[in-house]
């Protein structure tokens, strides 16, 4: 199972890979590096999340894939966040 977020602002994103600190996001609307997106998830430990942009590339058609760190998780956010993106 994949992990998808919302963008606050518009738009999708799901997580490819996450190491609890950093993520990789295949996302449908790109972001310049170093801003805050926000995102609606759902999840049991919170309903939003926050990515600091390092990295957005353009992957194809309408895709973007973004690298960038959590902020603000608390460990919970984080071990659920990990188990659902590990599937």
């Amino acid at each position: 199972m994949t992990l998808a977020l919302e963008w606050a602002n518009g738009g999708t994103a799901s997580v490819v890979e996450t190491d609890g600190a950093r993520v990789v996001l295949r996302s449908s609307r790109a972001a310049a590096p170093g801003t805050p997106m926000v995102a609606r998830v759902a999840l049991r430990s919170c309903d939003q999340v926050r990515v600091k942009v390092q990295d957005c590339r353009r992957e194809g058609q309408g895709a973007f894939l973004i690298r960038g760190r959590w902020l603000d998780l608390s460990r919970a956010m984080r071990e659920e966040i990990c188990s659902q993106a590990a599937g």
